[in-house]
């Protein structure tokens, strides 16, 4: 069976509106900003601007080139700059951002910049951007601390559970000399975020190109620059946001997705009649449905963004999750196969006693109509049909009962495991 293409539902009416300043919502606000700062991106899985009820326009530009010049589109960059495969390419091409950017909005991740939805790999996301300036004369714990408190506030206000991209943006003026002290001062931010979670000898700088420094947890994604620059250049907007932020949102939506997953997998177990309704087999082409669309091991062409979902997969276990579901799939076909065959062979064998039950009443019955008529010929024949019929009944009925008392003794043996593991 040919399996078909993701279906991709219609998006919501666009909005064509302008912000107080007369700049028209395709063109998008400058982010980056003189630091010492830190971005924090919040990505919220499964949280659509529909669901949230809020109104979105569509993203077409993304950040300036040069300072007066135009809006480069979306497109154009990233299928120059990320080169990601075609699915993916018309996720993040089709991003959307609220109409009212009120920067008023305050948290303990700092001011709200903006925020914009998309929809990734079947994953609806959300998308908040926070900026907060950074005095490097506080206690630099104390900043990851709080960075971890908005997280929690969102998991207990929202019940999403986000994943956070944290940009730490130096002064334009840094100096060659003061980049250890600069990377020193994050990883302690970073040492405060994560507390007890992890170790500190296991939060190291991974090089991910000659400009780019990340750190991957499974609760956030921690970059900076690997080099200063005396000027601000507009490029790092669309650098950060695109070649940074969005391999992290593709890596959060396969996450959010496998998880799911799992769960609906895992929920095949206890229904003894799931492979009879064909939950096996739909569940089966649904996930090689999803892969064969969003799952690539070189996601992106370009080699920063690829490096940066690796690292983000790898943290999270993604990829091996996506290797146990694809080998349950496979047992779950050959199953489906056995029982096929099954099916079949039981099929030929009905066939097979109904033939030699007809051979039977064929030689038999000319026999009793000689010697009692017509009347015991139908009498015998129906005789014969009655118990055929009931001994087909009987048999039918016990092999649905052992059916259901093998199902039953695994389901009870599963829970006693559980309960085991719990005590």
């Amino acid at each position: 069976m040919a399996i078909q293409a993701p279906i991709r539902r219609e998006s919501a009416a666009q909005h064509s509106v302008s912000t107080p300043d007369e700049r028209p919502l395709n063109a998008r606000r400058r982010v980056l900003s003189d630091g010492p700062n830190i971005m924090t991106w919040v990505l919220e899985p499964g949280v659509s601007a529909e669901n949230a009820g809020l109104d979105v326009s569509r993203v077409v530009g993304t950040f300036q080139r040069e300072k007066g010049g135009d809006y480069e589109a979306i497109d154009e960059y990233l299928t120059e700059r990320a080169g990601w495969v075609d699915p993916l390419m018309m996720d993040f091409c089709a991003l959307q951002q609220i109409t009212n950017r009120s920067n008023k909005a305050t948290t303990q991740a700092g001011s709200l910049v903006t925020r914009e939805f998309c929809e990734v790999a079947g994953v609806p996301m959300s998308i908040t951007a926070y900026r907060k300036s950074w005095d490097r004369g506080e206690g630099q714990e104390w900043i990851g601390r709080n960075i971890r408190r908005q997280a929690r506030e969102i998991r207990k206000d929202e019940g999403t559970d986000p994943h956070l991209v944290v940009w730490f943006h130096p002064s334009f003026n840094m100096s060659n000399d003061e980049l250890p002290q600069w990377l020193e001062d994050c990883k302690e931010v970073i040492e405060g975020f994560v507390d007890e979670r992890m170790e500190s000898a296991d939060l190291e700088w991974e090089e991910v190109s000659s400009w780019l420094s990340v750190i991957h947890t499974p609760w956030a994604t921690f970059a900076t620059l690997r080099k200063p620059f005396n000027h601000f250049n507009r490029k790092y907007e669309a650098r950060v946001r695109h070649l940074v932020v969005d391999p992290v949102v593709l890596a959060t939506a396969h996450h959010y997705f496998i998880q799911r997953f799992v769960g609906r997998v895992a929920a095949l177990h206890p229904n003894p009649m799931a492979a009879e309704a064909g939950d096996c087999r739909q569940a089966r082409d649904d996930f090689y449905r999803w892969r064969s669309a969003y799952w690539w091991a070189q996601p992106s062409k370009a080699t920063i963004p690829t490096r940066v979902w690796r690292g983000a997969v790898k943290i999270n276990n993604t990829e091996s999750q996506v290797e146990s579901l694809s080998q349950e799939m496979a047992d779950y076909a050959a199953v489906e196969d056995v029982r096929h065959n099954q099916k079949v062979e039981h099929h030929n064998q009905l066939l097979a006693r109904g033939g030699l039950l007809f051979a039977i009443l064929a030689i038999a019955l000319p026999v009793v109509q000689a010697q009692w008529g017509l009347s015991g010929t139908l009498i015998t024949g129906g005789g014969v049909l009655v118990v055929a019929g009931a001994w087909y009944g009987i048999s039918m009925s016990w092999r649905k009962v052992n059916r259901w008392n093998t199902s039953g003794r695994a389901a009870a043996a599963k829970s006693n495991s559980q309960s085991r593991a719990q005590h």
